[in-house]
């Protein structure tokens, strides 16, 4: 049984990064490799969120992608330290996780008992 941490480390976060990457460097042109080092991640993670082939799993609500955009923005304006970007990534990953859409995702990826709540507390 997966635990409701492997569904936010290899679905949510990935989605998340995801939809990050592509505002930034799509809406916002940014270069990939400046991307990479904002987010700390690898050019070649970026250009895989990019090409979808990372972070794709989970279907984002209309409020976590406006938290998404509003941190893309600041990325943008220069406004975040490293640290304030990976809180702010945390604390989108918890409004995401308290979103019924990661129960779902979890009883479709592990067995899980019928009476669990984990991914929404």
């Amino acid at each position: 049984m997966k635990q409701p941490c492997e569904i936010v480390v290899w679905y949510l976060l990935p989605s998340i990064r995801k939809e990050l990457g592509e505002l930034l460097v799509r809406e916002l042109k940014m270069r990939q490799k400046d991307v990479s080092e904002r987010l700390g991640l690898t050019q070649a993670a970026v250009s895989q969120y990019l090409r979808r082939k990372r972070g794709r799993s989970v279907e984002l609500s209309s409020v976590v992608r406006l938290k998404i955009l509003s941190l893309a923005e600041k990325i943008i304006r220069n406004e975040v330290k490293p640290v304030e970007i990976m809180e702010e990534i945390c604390q989108i990953c918890e409004l995401a996780r308290g979103e019924a859409g990661i129960c779902s995702l979890h009883r479709s990826v592990s067995r899980v008992p019928e009476d669990c709540n984990l991914c929404l507390r």
